[in-house]
Parts: C-alpha cells; structure tokens; sequence
C-alpha cells in the first residue's frame, strides 16, 4: 500500500495542505486502485459546513 504511486498534481496537493492548514479534517483515505481522500470543516458545534474530495488514479 504505502509502495504504490498516484498521479497527483502539485497544485492539487497544495490544495490539500492548505485545507488542513485551515482546520479541515481527513475524514476519508483509502488508498486502493484509485486514491479517495475527503476532508470536511465543522463549525464550533461541529457540524460540517464545507467538504473537499479528491480522486487520485494509481500510476
């Protein structure tokens, strides 16, 4: 698993980290033929006000 390459771009990366930077969780990562991350941002009640998702095909 942690052997297998991704094609992802570094402006998607970048994208990424910014999002955890500024307080997103990863709430999803499977990493199998196609690589799924999802990061969600909760308000102080913790509720979920914003989600991003990533798809990234195995190289």
């Amino acid at each position: 698993m942690w052997n297998d390459s991704y094609d992802i771009t570094a402006n998607e990366l970048q994208r990424i980290m910014e999002a955890t930077r500024n307080g997103y969780d990863c709430t999803v990562f499977e990493p199998d033929e196609t690589l799924n991350i999802r990061l969600e941002k909760e308000d102080e009640n913790g509720d979920v006000i914003d989600t991003m998702a990533f798809e990234f095909v195995k190289c």
